[in-house]
C-alpha cells in the first residue's frame, strides 16, 4: 500500500509542477523547455523551431529564472 501512496503522491506533485510551469511560462518558453527536457541541444532546438540559438538560450535563461522564483 505504501508504494501505491508514494506513486499517487508523486503523480500529484508532477501535475502541480506542470500546472505551475504552464502558468509561469510563455508558450514559446514551454516549447523550448520541453525540447531541453527531451535532451535536445540548443542548436537542435533552434533548428526544430526555426529560430536562432541565441533565442533558445534566452528562453532557457528566462525559464530558469521563473522556475527559481517558484
Amino acid at each position: 500500500q505504501s508504494t501505491v501512496d508514494e506513486i499517487l503522491e508523486s503523480k500529484e506533485h508532477t501535475e502541480l509542477l506542470y500546472r505551475k510551469l504552464k502558468e509561469a511560462l510563455s508558450p514559446y518558453e514551454s516549447e523550448v523547455t520541453l525540447c531541453y527536457l527531451k535532451g535536445f541541444s540548443c542548436k537542435e532546438t533552434a533548428a526544430l523551431l526555426n529560430v536562432s540559438e541565441k533565442s533558445v538560450e534566452n528562453a532557457l535563461t528566462r525559464t530558469r529564472k521563473k522556475i527559481s522564483k517558484h
